[in-house]
Formats: structure tokens, C-alpha cells, sequence
């Protein structure tokens, strides 16, 4: 089974991490970055949400977990 991590970075001053994100990278298990940028210009989550739905197309449903972690730039 393959893991996935996506990492949604807030900017310093937004703690509790409460506005939009100012950039989400999606890794694999050995950290390797898959896409990343932000939802204003690059409309990752549409992205991220695409890579997901081809990985069900080809090696269908159920054949990996994602963790999301949010974190702050200060941090």
C-alpha cells in the first residue's frame, strides 16, 4: 500500500492556521514531491484531487491512505 502526505503551509502570522494555505506539496513515502503550489495561481487541491482519481483509474480504489498535516511557515 503507498502512503501519501500532503503539506498545507500557512503563513506565520496565521497560527491557527485558519485562512487558505499559501502552499500544499503532495509527497509520496520516500518524500519525494509529487505537485505543489497554491490554490490562487495553480489550483493545487484540483491537481491533487486529479492525481488521486487517476491512481483509482489505474490501480484501482483502496491502494493507498494520505495524511494531511498543516503547518505553520513560522514553525
Amino acid at each position: 500500500m503507498r502512503h501519501f502526505t500532503i503539506i498545507k503551509k500557512f503563513p506565520h502570522y496565521d497560527t491557527d492556521k485558519s485562512g487558505e494555505p499559501t502552499s500544499t506539496t503532495l509527497y509520496d513515502e520516500d518524500d519525494v514531491m509529487i505537485l505543489t503550489g497554491d490554490d490562487y495561481h495553480d489550483k493545487i487541491d484540483e491537481m491533487i484531487e486529479g492525481f488521486f482519481h487517476a491512481l483509482d483509474y489505474i490501480c484501482g480504489t483502496g491502494t493507498y491512505k494520505v495524511k494531511t498535516m498543516s503547518i505553520n511557515e513560522a514553525e
